[in-house]
């Protein structure tokens, strides 16, 4: 069979950064995406406690936004809804 099961582009990809595959995430995958996905990209970076959000220019990503843990934010596609960015990862550890 050649066909492929989803036939249908995204308005909006999340990419959640590998600590073991950040630079492969961030590049490859991003550029992968630029040529086959829809106009929103957000990568999250679960280490860094980030999320970065693009928009696609032509075959290239702009960075629209950048998010740390502590932002409130309305980002595209979902900008009717304000997300508390600091959800998306785990709860800080209390320093020793």
């Amino acid at each position: 069979m050649d066909t492929r099961p989803i036939d249908v582009v995204p308005d909006w990809v999340c990419e959640v950064i590998s600590p073991s595959n950040a630079a492969y995430d961030r590049v490859t995958k991003a550029d992968l995406y630029a040529k086959c996905a829809g106009p929103h990209l957000w990568l999250v970076d679960p280490s860094q406690r980030v999320l970065e959000s693009f928009v696609l220019s032509g075959q290239a990503w702009l960075r629209v936004g950048s998010f740390d843990d502590s932002a409130k934010a309305r980002i595209k596609p979902f900008e009717d809804v304000e997300l508390e960015v600091g959800a998306l990862f785990p709860p800080k550890r209390p320093s020793p």
